[in-house]
């Protein structure tokens, strides 16, 4: 029987290219000498099989996070394979110091001075000297790295947004067969994810909508959707593993290129993969002396926990690593090899972006504003949101920007877009039986109240009852009541006014914390809820 290396070249590397994995690949490499010398001969044929796997849509996305480690942990290299690169306009081999004046001058008017270690501060007098010496050494050394790093993150982002082709080209075409072979691997733990998280979500519609079929079905632009929130997740976590002033600017470059939908899929992968790492690490956390002693929180969700957004911090498939534990200890160990070794808090970030969303001076200096023909310069707030929302998301079927819009506009898109301005609905805020809900104003004859009187308390408004003379608040939770006689913290708001016109009504999250909630009307369309975001929209008139 005639043996697979008697075959002729061109059957052997037929048969190799149309292999469907690069860990088959690898295989066929340890296996026979004449195949791993037809791979070396053929450099793309690896880089082409995992290509053929991924859509092009998340081909740069794989490349960007790839890179990201190099920005992180040598930077320099990562400048030297990207700097110059193809296609990209004036390209020099390379560049002076000049040219770079400005964002080191920056980032030193930045730098916060390092302070000695302790340990050396009673040293004799005659080593003081030579530590010193030491010392300054190790800070240039570092402001150095830190703005090799700057400039590595900064180039990344403006190649992964503005020419992603070209990113992935050129650096992939440099990877090792291993290094393709680890992030075939990282996409195939991506996509499981992606399914794992298009079935919880089925299921809660399913409650929902009995008639909706049992089985769930990805379309390959939804699954590319969700694919895309997994990997700027995981660049997230590798790129702003440290909190340093210096860090804003990228972090607006990032965030800002994002509509404000798509910021929104990855927050609800980062809570669903806070869901399941929440219930892998439970037994750990609760029976575990040591870190009970470090008073680790394991029951409270989101930006508060500060100790498991930590943990969270270390990366997507960090926290696969732990899920995937099959026993106490082996978690255990996990659990105390990476924690506080980074610092990336995506509910603290998404939390505070709804400002810088916006704002006019960060639009107005963002990369993707360059003004081409034809544009008008940004100067105003309508004009950003104008610009936001006519901001059209990558996927042809525009359902999380449809969602999105409807949710945070407390309209349908159709009423937001053509009005303009804020439109009036003819609802208002009723007190009907003791419950506060939405009412037609036309209905006024069946409410027992349709006024509020507006009272002020340190800067904060009150909405009284006439009648009985009780106060609109809420219950320490997310729904409304009308039972305190007295003006007190749960009964405390402030408007903000809206740049489509109208005001969002706030009120605090409790007596102890300075972090403000949302009225907004509920799904049923009737009920006035507190919410962490949202963007129903009053209207207050003089009575």
């Amino acid at each position: 029987m005639a043996r697979i290396t008697d075959l002729p070249p061109e059957i052997i590397e037929s048969i190799l290219w149309s292999i469907d994995h690069v860990r088959s690949l690898n295989a066929a490499l340890r296996s026979c000498r004449r195949f791993y010398s037809f791979v070396q001969q053929s450099e793309e044929m690896a880089t082409e099989i995992l290509r053929r796997k991924i859509s092009p849509a998340i081909w740069p996305y794989v490349a960007a996070l790839e890179a990201s480690f190099l920005c992180h942990d040598i930077p320099d290299v990562f400048l030297t394979l990207i700097e110059p690169c193809p296609d990209e306009p004036n390209a020099r081999l390379g560049e002076s110091d000049e040219s770079h004046s400005e964002s080191e001058l920056y980032l030193e008017d930045l730098e916060e001075p390092l302070d000695d270690p302790e340990e050396y501060r009673d040293d004799a007098e005659e080593d003081i000297d030579d530590f010193d010496a030491k010392s300054s050494e190790t800070r240039r050394y570092q402001r150095s790295f830190e703005n090799e790093r700057f400039r590595a993150t900064r180039k990344l982002l403006e190649m992964l947004y503005d020419r992603p082709s070209v990113l992935a080209d050129h650096f992939l075409s440099s990877v090792t067969i291993f290094d393709l072979h680890v992030m075939e691997r990282r996409y195939d733990k991506f996509n499981f994810i992606a399914t794992e998280f298009a079935e919880y979500a089925w299921s809660h519609l399913r409650e929902n909508d009995d008639s909706l079929p049992r089985e769930m079905t990805l379309s390959s632009a939804e699954r590319d959707r969700f694919l895309r929130a997994i990997y700027r997740l995981e660049i997230f976590y590798h790129i702003f593993s440290v909190r340093q002033t210096r860090w804003l600017s990228v972090n607006h470059e990032f965030f800002l290129r994002h509509s404000p939908w798509e910021n929104e899929q990855m927050f609800c992968i980062h809570h669903f993969l806070e869901m399941k790492f929440a219930s892998a690490t439970y037994d750990v956390f609760a029976h575990d002396v040591a870190f009970g002693k470090r008073k680790v929180d394991y029951l409270t969700f989101g930006t508060k926990n500060d100790s498991r957004q930590l943990w969270l911090s270390q990366g997507i498939e960090y926290i696969c690593g732990v899920i995937t534990q099959d026993n106490y200890e082996s978690r255990k160990r996990k659990l105390e090899m990476a924690h506080s070794m980074h610092d990336a808090n995506l509910n603290e970030v998404l939390f505070g972006l709804e400002e810088q969303m916006f704002s006019v001076d960060i639009w107005q200096g963002m990369v993707r504003l360059n003004l081409q023909d034809g544009d008008s310069f940004i100067s105003t707030k309508e004009e950003v949101l104008s610009r936001v929302l006519c901001e059209e998301d990558k996927d042809y079927d525009l359902g999380p920007r449809e969602s999105w819009i409807a949710a945070n506009s407390g309209m349908s898109e159709s009423e937001f877009e053509s009005s303009g301005g804020f439109k009036h609905t003819n609802r208002a805020i009723t007190l009907d039986n003791g419950l506060i809900v939405i009412k037609d104003i036309e209905d006024t004859a069946k409410v027992t109240v349709t006024q509020w009187l507006c009272v002020e308390k340190n800067g904060y408004f009150g909405f009284q009852h006439p009648s009985s003379g009780r106060y609109m608040g809420h219950d320490g939770n997310k729904s409304l009541r009308a039972k305190a006689t007295e003006l007190n913290n749960w009964e405390l708001f402030t408007p903000r006014e809206h740049p489509k016109g109208g005001y969002q009504l706030l009120s605090p999250y409790c007596m102890w914390s300075q972090a403000l909630m949302v009225l907004c009307v509920d799904e049923d369309r009737k009920t006035v809820v507190r919410r962490n975001h949202g963007t129903t929209l009053w209207e207050f008139i003089k009575v």
